[in-house]
């Protein structure tokens, strides 16, 4: 072995003494290159595959994140992010098992549940979406991201007032975000409660005069309260009590739904 060694090396030798010097350091340059990009860690294609993702670059991000987690199978933020990653680009698939992965590998990652559960959410299972979405909101109470997944797990099921309160906990804990005003607002409208979602409405176009959404279902439900007015007063005045043939007042009333404290 030592021989077929010492061999390789002189005719390497004798090579290298019949190329032209800028060969030479051309080949020497092309070695020591490929060895530094072999001695990048899985620390750093995580940092890069971060500033592809806050660039919008998804498709690099996803090949850094692939990587590090191939430099390092353990690594629970590699799983993360390329769950995260996955759920962003549609492949819902993948992003559950891989999520599922990170969840095992740090079960409290908040981030990694409510991105699951939002995977979930679109695949169909909305008992295990609500599932995630609520341990994320148990392991980490300043999310607003994690109640707004709830809400949406909990609207696809029919909970409509699960949904409302966690709403109103994403308003609570970011007022500022026009977005979840207008959720909250739709949901209202889906409990019948016109008033407090003319209300969120209005909030959201204060902080958004631009959100068309908003626009257009506050409109609807100026329209639906006008409608409604109007139909109480020709009830009031115009329907007969059948015992006693005096005008009834209806007893129709807009549920309110109170925030949890």
């Amino acid at each position: 072995m030592e021989t077929l060694v010492n061999n390789q090396g002189e005719r390497m030798w004798a090579v290298l003494n019949r190329l032209p010097l800028f060969a030479v350091v051309i080949m020497v340059v092309g070695l020591l290159s490929a060895c530094q990009l072999n001695l990048k860690t899985s620390t750093e294609y995580l940092i890069s595959g971060n500033e592809y993702f806050k660039g919008g670059d998804y498709k690099n991000a996803e090949k850094d994140y692939r990587t590090a987690l191939k430099l390092d199978p353990s690594s629970a933020t590699a799983k993360n992010n390329l769950g995260v990653i996955l759920n962003e680009q549609g492949q819902y698939d993948e992003a559950i098992a891989v999520l599922r992965e990170a969840i095992q590998a740090d079960p409290k990652n908040a981030i990694a549940h409510y991105v699951l559960a939002k995977s979930l959410i679109r695949k169909g299972l909305y008992d295990e979406a609500m599932q995630e979405a609520q341990t994320a909101t148990e392991l980490d109470k300043t999310e607003p991201t994690a109640y707004k997944t709830l809400a949406e797990a909990a609207l696809a099921k029919g909970a409509t007032d699960i949904a409302i309160n966690a709403y109103r906990c994403s308003v609570r804990l970011d007022p500022e975000n026009d977005e979840y005003h207008h959720d909250l607002a739709k949901a209202l409208g889906q409990s019948a409660d016109v008033d407090g979602q003319i209300a969120e409405e209005k909030k959201c176009l204060e902080l958004n005069p631009e959100n068309k959404e908003a626009k257009t279902a506050l409109e609807e439900a100026l329209q639906q309260q006008t409608a409604s007015a109007g139909n109480g007063a020709h009830n009031d005045t115009a329907t007969p009590d059948a015992a006693s043939g005096s005008p009834r007042v209806s007893d129709a009333r807009l549920r309110v739904i109170k925030p949890p404290h």
